[in-house]
Formats: C-alpha cells, sequence, structure tokens
C-alpha cells in the first residue's frame, strides 16, 4: 500500500505544481461501513462516502470494501482524499470552512480523480461516480456565502475545521 500511496502523492503533486515540496505519507485506516458513518455522517442512518480525510489528525479513512490494490476505481477514491490531503499539508487552498470553500476544495479532488480515471482509462459509472457529482454540482450553498469576501487573501492563518 505504501508505494501505491508514494506514486498517487507524486501524481498529484506534479499534477497541482508541488513537485518540490516534500510530503510524508498520511496515516491510512481501513474501516468498516458503521465506523465511516459515525466519522463522516454523523446521525445518518446510511452513508455512502467511501473515503474520508480528517484535517483534525491527518488520517484518511477508507471503507474495508475499497481494494485500492486490485481496484482501480478503489485506488482513485484514495488518490481523491490524498487530494484533500495534500490541499491540507500545502495550504494550497486558503479560506474559511464555509460550503463554496468546501466545494472548491472538492472541485479539486474530483477535477484530479477524474483526469486520473481518463488517463488510467478507469471506466466509472453513472452509479459509481457521475450521479453523486451532479447531485455535487447542483447543491447550492446559502446566499450568504457566495460571496468574494469569503476568501482571504492568503496572510491569515488557514481556517479548516
Amino acid at each position: 500500500m505504501e508505494s501505491i500511496v508514494s506514486a498517487l502523492i507524486l501524481y498529484i503533486q506534479a499534477f497541482l505544481g508541488f513537485a518540490d515540496i516534500d510530503l510524508s505519507s498520511p496515516r491510512i485506516e481501513i474501516i468498516y461501513e458503521p465506523e465511516m458513518r459515525a466519522v463522516a455522517c454523523p446521525g445518518a442512518p446510511r452513508c455512502d462516502v467511501l473515503g474520508w480525510f480528517s484535517n483534525h489528525d491527518e488520517v484518511i479513512y477508507l471503507r474495508d470494501d475499497q481494494d485500492v490494490v486490485n481496484d482501480m476505481y478503489a485506488r482513485s477514491v484514495l488518490l481523491h482524499e490524498l487530494v484533500h490531503y495534500v490541499q491540507h499539508r500545502t495550504r494550497i487552498l486558503k479560506y474559511k470552512n464555509t460550503c463554496v470553500t468546501w466545494k472548491a476544495r472538492e472541485a479539486q479532488a474530483h477535477y484530479v480523480q477524474r483526469m486520473w480515471l481518463h488517463e488510467h482509462r478507469v471506466p466509472h459509472s453513472a452509479t459509481r461516480f457521475g450521479i453523486w457529482l451532479a447531485n455535487f454540482y447542483n447543491m447550492r450553498c446559502p446566499r450568504q456565502e457566495v460571496d468574494m469576501q469569503t476568501f482571504r487573501d492568503g496572510t491569515e492563518e488557514n481556517n479548516l475545521q
């Protein structure tokens, strides 16, 4: 798994232009769906999240049904979470933790994931990726958050919570 993680981090760094930054691998924990629900979807009766990056303790949680060694789509889920790790470590997206900024981080992670899937000729059906992505892009943020004042000039400390 370590070699897969290292290769994916190198891909992300090259893709986003951070090849000269040395990043260690984050801790990765494999957890069952009920545990994922507790971490990523607290209180929800069901949780479709396959991976989750916690920026509080820099841990990537992957659901136990994600075989990143043999399944390239599952590997792309890990790649997506590693993008969030790189965003966090490099502070590439410095702004308040709002709906708008969450969408910006997700959009970047999904873009990198889609490009990787395309480059590796991995089919991603509507049921696995497209429907969620369509719902994500159609999600509306509260009007008060859609304001350029949300973004900081980069001089303040990042407020990722």
